[in-house]
């Protein structure tokens, strides 16, 4: 199986480094194959429509995608050394790619409902906190040391609060978006295949 390497490139020179598919305008990213199974992780069992891929294609497909700006559809041309072609191994293929990249978007999206409910959680608290800290704050009576150190402390805790509230919508969310891209442009990816100096593709 042959994996190539890609540099960060301008996007003039896109062109003279990925072919593009005439009909969707896609950027192409070839993919030399042995067999077909060389498209999934050997060491799983499963099906290959539930079948993890292989890691250093997958890690080979996210590098020439990062080459390739997100206005741009992908393309995925499987490029197989031997001259015999299977109709059934092609659908398959298709359908593993769809269902992998597929379920990872899924997980990703639910991932990031998951932050957005603590966000206001942690918002919620920080805010609530911080007005309980600002009631009890002392006015001058006998316990006021210990009220005063009790008001810093909720106020303390109620930042802190605010402060992950604030992360999680913000920080972590941008990371989050970026991986979720990234997974839903290779399952919306135009799959192709192609055996020796012909050009077939499947969708």
């Amino acid at each position: 199986m042959a994996f190539g390497s890609s540099l960060n490139l301008a996007q003039e020179q896109l062109q003279e480094v990925y072919d593009r598919d005439t009909v969707s305008g896609a950027f192409i990213i070839d993919v030399a194959l042995d067999h077909y199974s060389d498209v999934f992780n050997t060491w799983d069992y499963s099906p290959f429509r539930r079948r993890d891929l292989n890691p250093e294609m997958r890690s080979f497909l996210i590098t020439c995608a990062s080459d390739i700006p997100l206005q741009y559809p992908l393309a995925l041309r499987f490029c197989l050394l031997k001259g015999y072609r299977s109709l059934p191994e092609e659908q398959a293929i298709i359908r593993g790619l769809k269902t992998y990249y597929g379920l990872n978007a899924r997980l990703l999206h639910q991932e990031r409902q998951q932050m957005q409910r603590k966000s206001v959680v942690f918002l919620a608290l920080g805010f609530g906190i911080l007005a309980l800290s600002v009631r009890l704050s002392p006015s001058g009576s006998v316990p006021a040391m210990v009220l005063e150190t009790f008001a810093q402390g909720l106020s303390v805790g109620g930042w802190v609060f605010l402060w992950e509230g604030i992360t999680a919508l913000t920080l972590g969310r941008g990371d989050l978006r970026e991986r979720l891209q990234v997974q839903e442009r290779f399952a919306n990816a135009i799959v192709l295949f192609r055996y020796g100096s012909g050009l077939d593709s499947s969708a």
